[in-house]
């Protein structure tokens, strides 16, 4: 009887997988790893993190990416066709990748292998992470490491400096009896916590012996941080759609925790399985490459009020998973619900509009002229610049007129304010979508008091009263 029950369960997670991933695995395959939405207030804009592999999950080239891959937003089951900002590799992208690595430290990992009496698998885990953080590119990624037993403990915060994650291999040690228990749930939900304070294109890398190993469950005695309860699967999945996070998984023994396998997919990631640090080591460089694979493709979304809008991507009549995300309802988040929280954005806004209002009010422009504002991202080499020149280049290089740094989307010439002299008219001109009062643009007259809003710089133009 049991054994039957546990083979419907198993043909039930079959079907649950099979909903849930419309996109067969067998053949091309296109899906969406994750969604950043940091930038969304600013510019409602959204990063999407796109892949095309084979059956075997090995990344492919997407011939002509403008023309043959396209994204729609799904609300309330109506799909709509998203105009694509840019697209480019994450290889090619100037942001780089953030790493977090999560080792199992329970007492199991320092057992001897079986047929390897003089190795154990904490230290084949440590010698394979070394070399994965010697991989990594110093000047963009960003690489963390964390332990994870009874309780979860954050060795390294992920940077971009490996001298510190080197020193930080010291700090493993064999656990006490008391903390030698496997809380893999709640690892993944702090990992997942840790990495979203951060943007951009992130991941956990979870290495496991073994199951699931409550400490209360097991024990009967309350845990040190959450006492009597325990975390579940579901919460784990929430945690990483919540934070934006990818999370891959290493199965490290042959007991394996069959949720956790669910998990990994559901966040955009995968289950891989390594018995020694060479399989380790061609593990954590195949999901490093792959994430370089990725296209990173910038999609302008609709202002959304469903709970659950939804990015879709298509290629070659192949489509991918739905990949949910919270709408920007108050700065950039969906998720605000303290009222103390609330009040103090909406403050804030009207202090911003205000320094808006005083800027305009303060004195009369005696020349026309660009004035970046204490609000947004970036920040500009002159925070005023008079415009006496008949075009004046905003971009990130050195040699624009209007140097804004600090955002790497913003390129080297961006946008030009190109002066008529006949007509004493200012008109912004851009290859690209920018916002004017709050209004994407790529060809607007300025007029007196105009914000202009570059990839989240914020600035405001100003002239003569005619």
């Amino acid at each position: 009887m049991h054994n039957d029950i546990s083979t419907l369960r198993n043909f039930m997670k079959i079907i649950f997988i099979l909903i849930i991933f419309p996109a067969s695995t067998w053949g091309e395959n296109i899906s969406i790893s994750q969604l950043d939405t940091s930038k969304l207030f600013i510019s409602s804009s959204i990063d999407c993190y796109v892949r095309l592999t084979d059956e075997k999950g090995n990344s492919l080239e997407i011939i002509n990416p403008e023309s043959d891959l396209s994204m729609f937003h799904i609300e309330e089951e109506k799909n709509i066709y998203l105009p694509v900002l840019d697209i480019k590799k994450n290889r090619d992208s100037s942001e780089g990748i953030t790493f977090l690595l999560v080792l199992d430290n329970s007492g199991s990992m320092y057992d001897p292998v079986a047929g390897k009496t003089d190795k154990k698998r904490i230290s084949m885990a440590v010698s394979a992470a070394e070399t994965f953080f010697s991989r990594l590119n110093p000047e963009k990624d960003r690489g963390g490491l964390a332990l994870f037993n009874r309780e979860y403990r954050l060795i390294v915060k992920p940077d971009r400096y490996i001298d510190r994650r080197e020193a930080s291999f010291s700090a493993v040690e064999a656990p006490s009896r008391e903390d030698s228990y496997t809380e893999l749930y709640y690892a993944i939900v702090r990992a997942a916590e840790e990495l979203g304070k951060t943007a951009g294109r992130k991941a956990v890398i979870l290495l496991s012996d073994g199951e699931n190993f409550p400490y209360f469950e097991n024990t009967g005695k309350p845990h040190p941080v959450f006492g009597k309860n325990y975390y579940m699967p579901e919460q784990a999945s929430a945690a990483l759609a919540e934070n934006e996070v990818t999370l891959y998984a290493v199965n490290f023994s042959n007991e394996k925790d069959i949720p956790l396998s669910e998990i990994a997919v559901y966040s955009g990631g995968r289950v891989f399985d390594a018995s020694d640090e060479k399989e380790l080591t061609g593990i954590y460089e195949n999901i490093r490459k792959n994430i370089n694979e990725e296209y990173r493709v910038k999609v302008r979304v609709p202002v959304s009020f469903s709970k659950t809008p939804a990015i879709e991507a298509e290629y070659d009549k192949h489509s991918s998973g739905r990949r949910f995300y919270s709408p920007a309802l108050i700065f950039g988040t969906g998720k605000t619900s303290s009222p103390a929280v609330i009040l103090l954005l909406i403050l804030s806004g009207i202090m911003l509009w205000t320094v808006l209002f005083l800027i305009r009010l303060e004195k009369a422009a005696k020349f026309p002229e660009l004035t970046q504002l204490p609000a947004g991202r970036g920040k500009a080499f002159i925070k005023t610049l008079v415009l006496t020149s008949a075009n004046t280049v905003i971009g990130g290089a050195r040699s624009a007129d209007y140097t804004i740094t600090g955002i790497p989307e913003i390129a080297d010439s961006h946008a030009e304010i190109v002066h008529d002299e006949k007509k004493d008219a200012y008109t912004l001109v851009s290859g690209r979508d920018v916002r004017v009062n709050n209004r994407p643009v790529k060809k607007r007259i300025l007029k007196p008091g105009d914000v202009i809003n570059i990839e989240g710089a914020t600035m405001v133009f100003d002239a003569p009263e005619k």
